[in-house]
């Protein structure tokens, strides 16, 4: 006769801590995917941009890995539509790597600047750091962004969706199918590149005032920059990209005080004292605006009329 408490034993509560091979399948198929990104993404030449700032990153750092260009640009979304790398690349003789960072003031452009320097094979010779005045300012909505930037690759900075790329491929790929929908051409003819009208629309006179908040000037990311210059051996050169009138117009009716041309004073005193090269393009084109997109970022003429002035920076012998 069987008993039926028989059924039950210590066995049948014996936990088994040992994965199914459906289990280390699964894992082993991500693993692979994680690391296939890692090797592809950076190799990936994406045409609407990175949504993730982290695969920007690591394309970055593949570049310069690879490249080992002499030239560093530095900047933000002026820099991206108003420098085209090739044709500047063509004018100077010279390899050159554009390192655009979203938003980034002095400050967070520095930052980042260090970081590559960190990791890069090489340093380079010369960087052009192009600016804006609202890039010197400790207030307002690009010192808010760069904040990330300051403390990137820190352990402060450390996220647990900054450890995977898997997420990172899935936003940006919708992204770019995304803008890519967007941007199919109608007809088979070139569009014309966006114009600015002269005029500011209420979003745009509301973006301005929070680029400039409570506008404060930043001396001290020029210390840090002249402390990686000579930790580095390299040269600097500061740029002030162009913008319309209607964009310092704004500012000087804000800061009578403290003006677009006084702070473009200013900046140029500071190169001065730490050897850095410096032009001002921020007056060359101000009621042009066929050349911008809006009121400070320069559309396809203006990227075409502006870089060959670039070029002669980079053609200008160090301070």
């Amino acid at each position: 006769m069987i008993r039926r408490s028989s059924i039950f034993s210590f066995s049948t509560l014996r936990a088994s801590f040992r994965p199914s091979g459906a289990v280390v399948a699964a894992a082993a198929l991500i693993a692979a995917a994680e690391l296939g990104i890692r090797w592809m993404a950076p190799r990936t030449p994406w045409r609407a941009g990175y949504p993730s700032f982290d695969l920007l990153v690591d394309h970055y750092r593949f570049r310069l890995a690879k490249d080992r260009p002499d030239v560093w640009l530095m900047g933000n979304s002026t820099l991206a539509k108003g420098v085209d790398v090739e044709q500047l690349e063509a004018a100077s003789d010279r390899s050159i790597q554009a390192l655009p960072v979203g938003s980034g003031t002095l400050a967070g452009q520095t930052a980042m600047l260090e970081y590559f320097l960190r990791r890069a094979p090489v340093a380079p010779r010369r960087v052009v750091v192009c600016l804006t005045k609202d890039d010197v300012n400790t207030r307002g909505t690009r010192a808010e962004v760069s904040a990330k930037y300051l403390q990137y690759g820190s352990w402060r900075s450390l996220a647990a969706d900054r450890l995977f790329r898997l997420d990172d491929l899935r936003t940006t790929g919708h992204a770019y199918l995304r803008n890519l929908w967007r941007s199919r051409p109608a007809t088979v003819l070139p569009a014309a590149p966006a114009r600015f009208t002269g005029q500011l629309t209420g979003f745009e006179s509301n973006s301005l005032d929070r680029l400039a908040g409570d506008f404060t000037f930043d001396s001290a990311a020029f210390s840090r920059l002249e402390s990686l210059a000579r930790e580095h051996r390299f040269d600097v050169a500061v740029c002030l990209m162009p913008v319309t009138d209607v964009y310092a117009a704004f500012h000087d009716h804000k800061y009578p005080r403290q003006t677009c041309d006084s702070i473009a004073a200013r900046i140029s005193a500071l190169c001065r004292e730490r050897g850095f090269a410096f032009r001002d393009f921020s007056l060359a084109a101000p009621g042009r605006y066929e050349l911008f997109e809006d009121n400070r970022h320069l559309n396809a003429d203006g990227r075409e009329w502006f870089t060959p002035r670039m070029a002669e920076v980079l053609a200008s012998p160090s301070p």
